[in-house]
Order: structure tokens, then sequence, then C-alpha cells
């Protein structure tokens, strides 16, 4: 479901900001803006990604344990991408960014 693209979690701590839907240019496999994706911005209690942003909620307190790292704050700007599996609800972590959320 590449051409459906990603769904991105912007976070500021613990704090969920902003998603946004990552559609790739028709044809395209590639979510990023110099490949024509469209971007589109919803808030973060939109109802479209509730199930997402209840997991997602309930996942973040295991992400520092998850790379050893237990001890430390999580970081103060930092992304999570989600691509889609067998329906819309169905997401699934792709890639969790903190040197270069953009």
């Amino acid at each position: 479901r590449n051409v459906e693209g990603e769904v991105r979690c912007l976070m500021v701590g613990e704090k969920l900001v902003e998603i946004v839907h990552k559609k790739p240019a028709e044809g395209g496999l590639s979510a990023t803006l110099e490949s024509g994706a469209t971007y589109t911005k919803f808030a973060p209690d939109h109802p479209k990604f509730d199930k997402l942003v209840q997991n997602f909620k309930e996942d973040i307190p295991h992400i520092m344990d998850s790379f050893g790292r237990s001890d430390e704050p999580l970081p103060l700007l930092w992304t999570a991408d989600y691509i889609y599996g067998e329906t819309d609800d169905d997401l699934h972590v792709g890639e969790i960014n903190c040197s270069c959320p953009g």
C-alpha cells in the first residue's frame, strides 16, 4: 500500500502536535515534497486517526526502553512515520526520526 503514502506523527517531547498524511504523486512511491507528494495536515484529535493516536499514546512510555535508553527522556522534536497495513486502521511504524524530522 505504498501508493497510499504514510502517516507522520510530529512530536514535541511526549506531546503529539500534528499528524501529516504524506501521499506520493500519482505513479510515484516516494512521499517527499521534492518528488511531488501531497502533504495533508490534521489536528492530533482528528477522528480519522483515533485508533492510531490511542495506540501510539499507549506505546510512548515504552519507546526509549526499546532503544535501550530507559534512563533518558524522549527527544525534544521527533517523528514517528507509519505505513498502511491491510486496512486504514492497520498502521505499522516504518521509522522513528529525531535527527532530521522535517
